[in-house]
């Protein structure tokens, strides 16, 4: 949509080739990454912590849910 959004079928297609491709991998690697720390973070805050996450903690087996 208006050259802002691409899907490209092959490596052939990026601008910029294997770099491209590289550099766009580990940047949405490293913001997800770092939304769902943040994201953890202020559910830990003391505000919100006992009423909605505390149960998350007391989990034995690691989980999201």
């Amino acid at each position: 949509l208006r050259d802002y959004s691409k899907l490209y079928d092959g490596i052939g297609e990026f601008p910029s080739g294997w770099f491209q491709l590289i550099v766009n991998i580990l940047s949405f690697l490293f913001f997800t990454d770092m939304l769902i720390y943040w994201i953890h973070r202020g559910f830990c805050h003391r505000l919100v912590f006992n009423h909605v996450h505390k149960p998350h903690h007391l989990w034995q087996i690691p989980t999201p849910f």
